[in-house]
């Protein structure tokens, strides 16, 4: 008789903790199924993929709001060589947009940037003469000036800032100074 009392009791305890992993694990399907987790787990387990599990509460960052800056590249003598132009951010110096700029008579460019302010410079991308592709052409007060020789010569060493909006263009922008080589540089 006891061992019967002792068989019992193991597969009522047996069948109580069985009731107790098929209760949690339908509380954790009905869980799964409210928050989506069930389908990426199911997503996961029908393309045999690891997905990567989200954190709670954490936001999908959105793309920066984009604008434009747009101008001319020059050069002082003659047809303008190949040339890189860049906007470096006020904010955070290290970061900056670039775009080429072929050889040639056609002077324009555009360069499409997160909405901010900037610096704009041209760089040569081979060496012309004495000029070194390590000198910029800054787009600063001097050009804003005109270039002109009564424009104060200060001027080569002011950048002008660039502020570029959301959607928006900013035309104009001409990084032609090359006369502040040695000022700026």
């Amino acid at each position: 008789m006891d061992r019967f009392k002792f068989g019992m009791a193991k597969l009522m305890g047996a069948i109580l903790i069985l009731a107790l992993i098929v209760s949690n694990v339908a509380w954790y399907v009905a869980y799964q199924s409210q928050t989506g987790e069930l389908d990426r787990v199911n997503a996961q387990v029908a393309t045999g993929a690891r997905m990567p599990t989200p954190t709670a509460g954490a936001a999908t960052p959105t793309p920066a709001a984009k604008g434009t800056i747009s101008g001319n590249v020059g050069y002082p003598a003659g047809t303008a060589p190949a040339q890189t132009v860049c906007a470096v951010s006020t904010i955070d110096t290290a970061t900056k947009y670039c775009v080429d700029h072929a050889a040639g008579n056609a002077l324009g460019y555009q360069l499409t940037v997160p909405a901010g302010s900037y610096t704009v410079y041209a760089s040569l991308k081979a060496p012309q003469g004495d000029y070194k592709t390590s000198y910029k052409a800054y787009y600063n007060k001097y050009v804003t000036c005109g270039a002109k020789t009564d424009c104060a010569m200060g001027l080569h060493g002011q950048n002008e800032v660039v502020v570029v909006a959301a959607g928006g263009t900013v035309t104009g922008v001409d990084p032609t100074d090359w006369y502040a080589l040695g000022i700026t540089q």
